[in-house]
């Protein structure tokens, strides 16, 4: 009988050793996963550039235009110079360019919608993922990284058609801002006016 009481606590006590280190196993496993979490986070943010910064957006309007073309963004942009573009715009994390794309009369894109010229554009690109509908605005949404860029950019293009020109209206902005110019993006593009 006492042999039994003895292996009975020898068993207990193996048990016990074997309980806690499967409890201490699990206690550091866990601090490795989230630790691992954390840094997991941390290199998928690195690699779209999410920013956690606050941007102050002004409330005072800036105007860009052209004799055909307008838009009113804030005073936190200033002008960009860019051949393609009739319009160009800049602020921290964000790009706005307006592109005519001219047509002769009687032209086979002269017959074409806003959203005809939209469809018949994303045929000519892979980077395209989705053409929506935005208060009878064509708009493309897309994500793009250049060879020579560092970041992910977002591309939300608005067209409009003009009297003798297609403009296409780019709002670029780098990933770690999408979600801070979103909301005005939406707000600039009903001051756009297109001739």
């Amino acid at each position: 009988m006492k042999e039994n009481k003895k292996s009975v606590s020898i068993g207990k006590k193996i048990l016990t050793v074997l309980l806690a280190v499967v409890v201490a196993v699990g206690v550091f496993g866990a601090i490795i996963g989230i630790k691992t979490a954390v840094e997991d986070k941390k290199y998928a943010d690195s690699l779209n550039n999410v920013t956690t910064e606050k941007i102050k957006i002004s409330r005072k309007d800036k105007v860009f235009s052209t004799d055909k073309f307008s838009i009113t963004l804030t005073e936190d942009f200033e002008v960009f110079e860019d051949e393609a573009a009739e319009v160009g715009a800049v602020a921290k994390g964000i790009e706005v360019y307006a592109i005519a794309d001219t047509f002769e009369e009687g032209s086979e894109e002269s017959k074409m919608d806003a959203k005809e010229y939209v469809e018949s554009l994303v045929g000519i690109t892979d980077t395209a993922t989705k053409i929506s509908d935005y208060n009878g605005l064509p708009c493309v949404d897309y994500k793009y990284k250049g060879e020579n860029d560092d970041v992910v950019k977002n591309y939300k293009v608005f067209c409009y058609k003009g009297e003798d020109c297609f403009w296409m209206v780019h709002f670029i902005t780098e990933s770690g801002y999408a979600n801070v110019y979103k909301p005005h993006i939406f707000e600039w593009v009903e001051t756009i006016e297109a001739k």
